[in-house]
């Protein structure tokens, strides 16, 4: 492996790190945003206790993409360390990111300009991800077998899908 090929692996995992902590801070602050809507119009809402639960739903619906985050921060520091379980998260999350900025920008596309045009930048960048992560030099590197592409490619399914049906019941 060339050490351009290891540098931009390395440049991978850094950038699969950095969107999960930004997405992740992004998630708490939106349900610490909604917890406060709710708390502030506590006297005036009769049915303050529907609204409480529709908080912890919200919460719930978004697990999936907790949980993708958090192994995309494992994956990153595994494969910073050179780990093939952290070649086969980060793998799986960035797909599942390329998946979501896929999704957004297809959400987005009737939208305001500027939407699309970060929503289509984040696809670049996570295709770019993906085309780092997948390169044929890492994959001789970590030489994956069937069991790992299985859980590589699984994981990414699983993710996708429940964000299918997580944005269904969000929309």
């Amino acid at each position: 492996m060339s050490k351009t090929s290891y540098v931009l692996e390395k440049t991978a995992a850094v950038v699969i790190v950095l969107n999960c902590i930004w997405i992740l801070i992004g998630l708490i602050y939106t349900i610490y945003q909604y917890q406060q809507y709710y708390f502030q119009y506590e006297e005036q809402n009769p049915d303050f206790i529907f609204l409480i639960e529709s908080v912890g739903s919200y919460t719930l619906k978004v697990r999936s993409i907790i949980i993708c985050q958090l192994l995309g921060i494992v994956g990153g520091i595994l494969l910073v360390m050179n780990k093939k379980t952290g070649w086969v998260l980060c793998g799986s999350v960035a797909i599942t990111q390329l998946f979501y900025t896929c999704f957004s920008l297809w959400s987005y596309w009737k939208g305001p300009g500027y939407q699309v045009l970060i929503s289509a930048l984040f696809v670049v960048v996570f295709a770019l991800v993906n085309f780092l992560l997948f390169s044929p030099s890492v994959i001789k590197k970590y030489e994956p077998g069937r069991r790992m592409w299985t859980w590589a490619f699984g994981l990414a399914v699983i993710f996708c899908v429940d964000y299918i049906f997580i944005f269904r019941t969000l929309a």
